[in-house]
């Protein structure tokens, strides 16, 4: 036999691990001197030990490793387990990609004006007009003719909180003349429509984020740096992009001081 002191260097188990393996009777030594209360584990034991030590490594708690020893069938618990560690294998995976991003954004000396995050959007009820754009600084009459409209129709409707309004893309790519797109702002209920305005439901998406600061001259860098943060980190666009305008110029006198976020709805590749 062997006192737990023993049993331990040679197992690479501290006492205190064998003692609270004691406890919860993982593992039992196999003889307490009732007058000491020396604890004494035979050889046989550290097959044991050492069965507790790759389950514990393979993350299996106390409770399901005190099962497996107990020579019940594990079947089911390992069918459940095994998708358990892929999934978090999945997450380190993209945690480190995500990692990995940051440091070089950091390591370049804030030279990149961009770092992309994942966001979940909520179900939105909104408004929308669809429409073709030959020019971006169209949006300065256009939008405000459309919010216009709308409250004409809906004196009562009110924005949403926050407010969320946005542009998106229905050729499914990004260009700077002759496009046509779909303006929507979000609204408290469904409204009374006009001829060429109508309400639907916006569904929850995930997606993909940069932030914009400057003209919308400017938004095809945020664009193709978004589409190689997609490609780098393991996700496919799952609609079209689209542009959420946060400051612009019913609120900024300078371009350069609107504020514009770039969403793309995602799945996991």
């Amino acid at each position: 036999m062997y006192r737990i002191g023993e049993f331990s260097k040679i197992i690479k188990l501290t006492v205190k691990t064998l003692r609270f393996y004691d406890e919860t009777g993982l593992l039992k030594p196999s003889f307490v001197d009732k007058f000491t209360g020396y604890r004494y584990y035979e050889m046989e034991q550290l097959f044991t030990a050492q069965q507790i030590i790759a389950l514990r490594q393979a993350d299996f708690s106390i409770d399901e490793i005190r099962h497996i020893l107990s020579g019940k069938d594990v079947s089911d618990m390992l069918e459940i387990k095994e998708p358990e560690l892929k999934r978090e294998k999945a997450e380190a995976e993209e945690k480190l990609n995500r990692f990995s991003a940051i440091k070089k954004f950091y390591s370049e000396e804030q030279t990149m004006n961009y770092q992309a995050i994942l966001k979940q959007m909520s179900e939105h009820i909104v408004y929308y007009k669809r429409f073709k754009v030959h020019v971006f600084s169209e949006y300065g009459t256009v939008i405000p003719a459309i919010g216009a409209e709308i409250v004409a129709a809906n004196p009562d409707l009110k924005c949403a909180e926050p407010n969320f309004c946005y542009v998106e893309y229905l050729e499914g790519e990004y260009k700077e003349n002759d496009f046509n797109v779909e303006y929507a702002e979000a609204v408290d209920k469904i409204g009374k429509e006009t001829e060429t305005i109508k309400f639907k439901i916006l569904p929850a998406a995930l997606v993909a984020c940069v932030m914009h600061k400057g003209s919308y001259e400017g938004l095809r860098k945020g664009y193709i740096y978004l589409m190689n943060w997609l490609k780098e980190n393991g996700y496919l666009p799952a609609g079209n992009a689209r542009e959420q305008y946060i400051d612009g110029c019913w609120n900024k006198e300078s371009e350069d001081e609107y504020i514009t976020e770039i969403q793309i709805p995602v799945i996991k590749a």
